[in-house]
């Protein structure tokens, strides 16, 4: 029988077609307006068009474990602001504890729905069926609302009973494990017991003599039945209670003063050799610092790429739990600031090449403008996408075609105060996935006017501007106001 080494399982992209964000900072703490969830007079609702975010996820898991029955006494563990019930895990001592985890090649049978995630393949296990792990985010990375990723599951034939084995990766985008265990992760939140990922890759598929073909499968349509598991969701109130371990999963240049007070800085980069997920000794090494005896809150920008620290975790034998920086940014105060102009140039760019990237600010403003958006549409897309809250500023906003150059007004009354000294800045270039890909600091040049250099060393592709202001101690983000091309050179 073949034996597949662990670092054999490979998912989906760290780089392709992306965002950018610039941040501007001066302290430790952040802020965004707040995003509501619901309809207009405050209740929830599944269905409203606005039920795509951060919030409404966790209000959703809320609801769901009210009516389940409650778990034994234990140590508890505060999630979706609810007492939930905490214990250790601890591996199979016959095991590597990859099991549960990780389907190697051989133990694949016909009982099994294999999934394959991948966008633009063109060819599959035999037997697999085809869902692009993009569908199940918005245009902007964000998440979809949980009930079109319930249709969109039982449309391709899914049901929560199934034994699903996921596979497949993003080629496009430069391969790499983030759609597999995002989609993973995906599934146990919405209660999917017997979902794996499939340790190796088609190339190893078909290694083993095992079949291919150049389409899909179908299979009936059929219901999708959700049942929420709240303690892989993080909120904010129990992120900031102190109560967990914090990893903070972006590039270590992330890793600044816009960081979540206390958190530790394990890169995604850091848990992967090439495009696959280290081996168990390694990632015992990499993890050696936290505590297995107590939760570890992981986040990156949207909280899409934090899903594969968030894997590695629970297969080392961590309690993780999924969180996006996104949110956490959202519930600092506001800063009055306002955007004028940003500008890339050149745009298009070609691989490797300096991009000068410039942001004008004026304020402070009369009125903070809210941005409205919640997060786990951010990181379920987004951090994603990290998942992130997207959109320009509530206002208006324009794009120059042939400059390439956004102008940003909001219907605030602006004063006409100058631009604290103590405004910093950072440009930072994200996925569409809300992966981040690279980032450059951006100096003051005159009043109110920053710039810096960014070195398009990506994958050629469509990438996206944002901006965040901070200082003393509030900030504001402005996500996406201006797209970025790099081509092959």
């Amino acid at each position: 029988m073949m034996q597949l080494p662990y670092t054999a399982f490979k998912g989906v992209p760290l780089r392709g077609a992306s965002f950018a964000l610039v941040i501007c900072m001066a302290a430790l703490s952040w802020s965004v307006s707040p995003a509501a969830a619901g309809t207009e007079t405050g209740e929830w609702c599944l269905t409203c068009p606005d039920w795509n975010n951060y919030e409404a996820w966790s209000k959703w898991a809320e609801s769901q474990s009210s009516t389940s029955s409650a778990p034994p006494a234990g140590s508890e563990k505060p999630t979706n602001n609810q007492t939930i019930e905490y214990y250790p895990k601890e591996a199979d001592p016959g095991s590597d504890g990859r099991s549960e985890f990780l389907a190697p090649i051989e133990s694949v049978t016909a009982s099994d729905v294999i999934l394959d995630i991948s966008p633009e393949a063109d060819e599959y296990i035999e037997g697999a069926i085809n869902v692009d792990y993009e569908v199940f985010l918005e245009d902007d990375a964000r998440s979809k609302p949980v009930s079109d990723v319930v249709e969109i599951l039982g449309g391709a034939g899914i049901s929560r009973d199934d034994s699903v084995v996921i596979y497949g990766e993003c080629l496009p985008c430069g391969g790499g494990p983030v759609p597999a265990t995002y989609t993973y992760w995906l599934l146990k939140y919405l209660g999917h017991e017997r979902v794996r990922i499939l340790d190796g890759n088609i190339d190893d598929w078909k290694a083993a003599g095992l079949p291919t073909s150049e389409a899909p499968a179908m299979r009936p349509a059929t219901d999708y039945a959700p049942q929420a598991n709240p303690d892989l969701l993080a909120t904010y109130d129990y992120v900031k209670s102190g109560r967990a371990q914090i990893v903070d999963a972006r590039v270590a240049e992330a890793a600044d003063p816009a960081s979540i007070p206390g958190s530790v800085n394990i890169p995604v980069e850091t848990i992967l050799e090439g495009e696959k997920i280290k081996g168990a000794e390694d990632l015992e090494a990499i993890f050696n610092d936290l505590r297995k005896d107590q939760p570890v809150v992981v986040y990156t920008n949207t909280g899409v790429n934090g899903a594969v620290v968030w894997f590695a975790l629970e297969m080392t034998g961590y309690d993780a739990i999924l969180y996006s920086w996104r949110d956490w940014l959202e519930k600092q105060p506001a800063l009055e600031i306002d955007l004028l102009d940003a500008a890339a140039d050149p745009n298009p760019a070609g691989f490797g090449e300096s991009v000068r990237i410039n942001a004008s600010f004026k304020g402070p403003v009369a009125q903070p403008v809210e941005d409205g958006s919640g997060l786990f549409d951010a990181w379920l897309a987004g951090d994603g996408r990290p998942s992130s809250s997207t959109g320009s500023p509530r206002g208006s906003a324009s794009l120059d075609a042939a400059s390439r150059t956004v102008r940003i007004s909001s219907s605030a009354t602006k004063t006409s105060e100058a631009i604290p000294d103590e405004l910093k800045c950072t440009a930072i270039i994200t996925g569409r996935d809300g992966t981040e890909v690279g980032r450059a600091s951006l100096l003051q040049t005159t009043e109110g006017d920053y710039a810096g250099v960014w070195v398009a060393d990506v994958d050629p592709g469509a990438y996206s501007l944002s901006i965040l202001a901070s200082r003393s101690g509030s900030a504001r983000y402005f996500e996406r106001v201006l797209d970025l091309v790099v081509t092959d050179g």
